[in-house]
């Protein structure tokens, strides 16, 4: 045979040893039989667990993909099995060895006069012990190893908050003035003012006001400093009602926090995405990976606000202000390690990330909140409405108007309970109309002005289809310009035009919206005290008792004595506080907490026989 059909032959059969997945299938299989196997040595409570070999093949298999692209590695293999294909078929030379060593892994094959079966296991066999030995695996931590083997330890991901919205539409979210100016710095670069060289945004409160700033950590310093000109107007630029979704999200989160100025909280990304929020569950243009960096960088858009509460004394002419901040943030991605390998150097061998399956993130709120620890402090801090999961639905590309109303809204509900609102004030608090060359164009532009207008009433009937109350002021928003889908509601006015003035005549009216009719009784049940979180409870009944001031988390075990006194079951309590049923056995293991709301009420209904099991103590 010439240098050229041998060479020609070996293509071929390397083609071949390729496409067929006996190899690929078997040199896995051997690999995650030995890992698996030193696994169990290392922690011997996983041989009583069950062990999917098939799904280790498959994951090894993706693991080793880059390698086997590579096609000087199945030229190297397929001299391999061709030589000693040879010697056995030609001289006669049977490898008993790979018989014995084949037999003996597994125990899957039994011996076969196919020759050319048993030096293909072989080549396998020795192929997986070239990768054991070379990346000295066997030296390789436990998570590590079970890692590749997608036994992914329950124990490496840290405990997270359950997802919201899994037993209601709605959530409660903080809207106290920090969240407030906040969400509204989310909105984008049309609101922020640059004030010598540092852009900023600022809302003016009572004998102070609230200013946020882009803050980063600089690495020449080591310390987080403002970010100025064109860097930071670089960062605003790339907010927007995404990245005011994330932060109700984090306000969301923050709700549940007993005491703000003490820890933090974490939740899945995978779990905003399985339930649809943000529209991104029916983004095919975008990768599980991609979407996961997408949040990422959203997290961090948020976590680039800093915040300055400035307390001006008129009287002395002084001022307090601090810079930090306005949340700490901490992103884990999770995923697996591929191997690669360099043509150029197949006995070097190395990992390469691929994309994230998982991202962590865990924020809090900074020391900002801890001079709010104070008892008349905490009342004006510990505020809260509730968030719809329609308003995270909205998709801002499409909708953005929609999407910035409904999120405003969702935080001035709370705070402006009649609803009423001036257009161009809402307009101006968007960013449609803060600046005084906004209100020009559309005075100078025609088209301008009507597909603002347009905009606006797309906009309200999307808030109107998704449960919002909407009403027009009789007094000062004229039929003539009210939108067409609320005429063909009430009354078609054939052939309906707008005054010659309506801009501002429009711009002037009156609007009521409200949230839908469910969180608005909620949200009266909160000025009623009858929700409140036990802070603000304790804040009204200053002149109770020091037990009731006392009042904290109840221990899972004193909840379940208590109810059995009382005589109520677990779904009664639940009824009983319009919660699923599973959340009452969840707060006695200790799954979850019990949130400050729902603690009030508890209290309430369970007042003696709490105290009965508790005897003299004190929670």
């Amino acid at each position: 045979m010439t240098p050229d059909e041998y060479a020609s032959r070996i293509q071929k059969y390397a083609k071949q040893l390729r496409e067929e997945k006996d190899f690929k299938t078997q040199t896995a299989q051997y690999i995650a039989t030995n890992i698996h196997r030193h696994l169990t040595r290392l922690k011997p409570e996983l041989a009583n667990k069950s062990f999917n070999l098939t799904k280790a093949v498959i994951h090894l298999k993706n693991l080793l993909e880059n390698i086997f692209q590579d096609q000087e590695f199945w030229e190297q293999k397929a001299t391999w099995i061709l030589s000693h294909l040879d010697a056995w078929s030609q001289e006669g030379i049977e490898p008993d060895s790979a018989t014995r060593l084949i037999n003996r892994m597994l125990g899957l094959y039994s011996k076969k006069e196919d020759k050319e079966f048993y030096i293909i296991s072989f080549c396998a066999f020795e192929t997986a012990e070239e990768f054991l030995q070379k990346e000295n695996l066997y030296s390789r931590s436990l998570e590590t190893l079970q890692s590749m083997l997608g036994m992914e330890p329950q124990e490496s991901i840290p405990a997270t908050q359950a997802p919201l919205f899994q037993t209601y539409d709605d959530t409660p979210v903080m809207t106290s003035l920090p969240y407030l100016t906040g969400v509204q710095a989310c909105f984008g670069a049309e609101l922020w003012e640059d004030v010598d060289g540092i852009p900023g945004f600022r809302r003016i409160f009572g004998k102070g006001f609230i200013e946020h700033n882009i803050i980063q950590h600089h690495p020449e310093t080591n310390r987080l400093e403002l970010v100025a000109g064109n860097a930071a107007w670089e960062i605003i630029n790339q907010l927007g009602i995404e990245t005011t979704y994330m932060f109700l999200l984090f306000a969301s989160y923050a709700t549940d926090m007993e005491k703000p100025w003490e820890g933090t909280f974490s939740f899945k990304a995978t779990d905003v995405i399985s339930m649809g929020l943000f529209n991104w569950n029916k983004r095919s243009d975008l990768s599980l990976g991609q979407k996961l960096k997408k949040l990422g960088e959203l997290a961090q858009q948020v976590a680039s606000l800093s915040i300055a509460i400035n307390n001006l004394d008129l009287k002395l002419m002084t001022y307090t202000a601090e810079i930090q901040p306005m949340w700490l943030l901490k992103l884990q991605y999770l995923g697996q390690l591929s191997w690669t390998m360099d043509s150029s150097q197949p006995n070097k061998v190395s990992y390469e990330p691929e994309e994230p399956t998982e991202l962590i993130i865990t924020a809090g709120p900074n020391d900002w909140v801890k001079p709010f620890q104070d008892s008349e402090k905490f009342f004006c801090l510990y505020e809260y409405g509730f968030l719809a999961k329609s308003t995270l639905l909205i998709n801002p590309y499409r909708q953005p108007l929609a999407a910035a109303l409904a999120v405003f809204l969702t935080i001035m509900s709370r705070i402006n309970t009649s609803g009423k609102y001036k257009i161009k004030t809402l307009l101006n608090r968007l960013g449609y109309l803060s600046k005084e060359s906004h209100l020009q164009t559309i005075q100078n532009n025609r088209h301008k002005r009507n597909e603002l207008i347009e905009k606006w009433d797309n906009a309200l009937l999307t808030l109107h289809e998704l449960g919002w109350q909407i009403e027009f002021d009789p007094d000062t928003y004229l039929e003539s310009i009210e939108p067409s889908w609320k005429l063909e509601e009430s009354k078609h006015i054939e052939g309906k035009r707008r005054p010659r003035n309506w801009l501002e005549l429009w711009l002037e009216a009156y609007v009521i919206i409200k949230p839908t009719s469910k969180i608005q009784a909620k949200l009266e049940g909160i000025n009623n005290g009858k929700a409140l979180p036990a802070k603000r409870v304790k804040q009204r009944n200053s002149k109770k008792s020091s037990k009731d001031t006392n009042r904290r988390q109840i221990p899972g075990w004193v909840l379940e004595k208590a109810l059995k006194l009382k005589g109520w079951s677990f779904a009664y309590l639940a009824e009983q506080l319009e919660v699923h049923k599973s959340l009452p056995g969840k707060w006695i293991r200790g799954d979850r907490k019990i949130q400050p709301m729902h603690l009030q009420l508890i209290w309430k209904w369970l007042d003696s026989e709490l105290h009965q099991v508790l005897g003299s103590q004190s929670i």
